[in-house]
Formats: C-alpha cells, sequence, structure tokens
C-alpha cells in the first residue's frame, strides 16, 4: 500500500497572503473545500495540502475573536504611543515602558473613552 502523504499549512498572521493559494489551484489535480477545515489541494505530482482556514488567519476564522471595537482602541493606542514618542517623552527609554506606558494611555482618555462608549455597563472596568 503507497504512503499517502499530508503536508498542512496554517496561516497566523493577520493578513490572508501567506500561502499562493492561485498557484497552489493551478498545480493540484483536484481541488476539495472542506468546510470550516479548510480547502485541500491534491497536487498533481505528489502530496495533498490542506491548507487550514482556507489560508485565513487560524486565529480568525469563522470567529470575531477580535471585535472591531478592540481593533479600534489598539490602534488608537498605538497613535497615543506614536505621538509620545515624537513629541520625546521623557518617560520613554528603550525596553518595555509598562508603567509609562500605562501612564500615558491614562492620560489620554482613550480607555475612558471606550468604556464609555462600549461598557461594561456602569463604567466599570470589570
Amino acid at each position: 500500500m503507497p504512503l499517502a502523504l499530508l503536508a498542512l499549512a496554517v496561516g497566523t498572521t493577520s493578513r490572508s497572503f501567506e500561502f499562493a493559494l492561485d498557484e497552489l489551484r493551478e498545480g493540484s489535480a483536484q481541488v476539495t473545500d472542506r468546510g470550516v477545515l479548510g480547502t485541500s489541494y491534491q497536487l498533481a505530482d505528489g502530496p495533498e495540502i490542506v491548507v487550514l482556514g482556507h489560508g485565513m488567519p487560524i486565529n480568525f476564522h469563522y470567529a470575531e475573536s477580535l471585535s472591531n471595537r478592540y481593533v479600534d482602541l489598539v490602534l488608537a493606542g498605538h497613535a497615543v504611543g506614536a505621538v509620545a514618542l515624537a513629541g520625546g517623552d521623557d518617560r520613554l527609554h528603550p525596553g518595555h515602558n509598562v508603567a509609562a506606558t500605562n501612564q500615558i494611555l491614562a492620560e489620554s482618555g482613550i480607555v475612558d473613552d471606550y468604556y464609555r462608549l462600549y461598557g461594561p455597563a456602569g463604567g466599570g472596568r470589570g
């Protein structure tokens, strides 16, 4: 009995272009949609490759693991950090400055605005 060769490909970044899916499709004798699992490509000259999540980042596939409102908060935090760095904030030094970062974010008001907009109910920090 011949040995079946199978390869699994898993995307892990926030992009959907980690794999050359068009080229993979072109080089396949058969392409099968495996539902929520992903897509399998039986290569014309060899193994079957299963691309989990159809090539999308597996941690985002079929789930809103990070909703847009959280992404907005993260991007706002990046902007606040960029402004602090560009302005030469003396509290920021090379390395991971958790206390200074937390203080700068608190001073910006974005976290308070976030909770005011999205809760939790009562304005607490849950």
